[in-house]
């Protein structure tokens, strides 16, 4: 998994196989908003991801496959960085 245009303006998150096949774009935000330090979940069914727009920043999860994205409310202005953790 891995961010283009990473602090462009309209950054997103992509898949790609180990060989190089299967390259898919998994978001398709538009400038301002953007996309990146994405990380799987343990079990690899659910991906965090950063999204920023003009000033501010928000954790959001979606399915491996990239439906289903939605918020995680922190109440915590300004986060940076996701990670799952260790599983278990």
């Amino acid at each position: 998994m891995f961010t283009d245009n990473c602090c462009q303006g309209n950054s997103n998150i992509w898949t790609v196989r180990p060989d190089g096949t299967g390259l898919r774009e998994l978001t398709h935000f538009g400038a301002p908003r953007q996309g990146g330090f994405a990380s799987y979940s343990p079990d690899g069914r659910r991906i965090v991801l950063l999204t920023s727009g003009k000033c501010c920043q928000y954790f959001y999860v979606m399915n491996a496959d990239g439906r289903g994205l939605h918020p995680i409310r922190t109440g915590v202005p300004i986060t940076f960085l996701t990670d799952w953790g260790r599983a278990g």
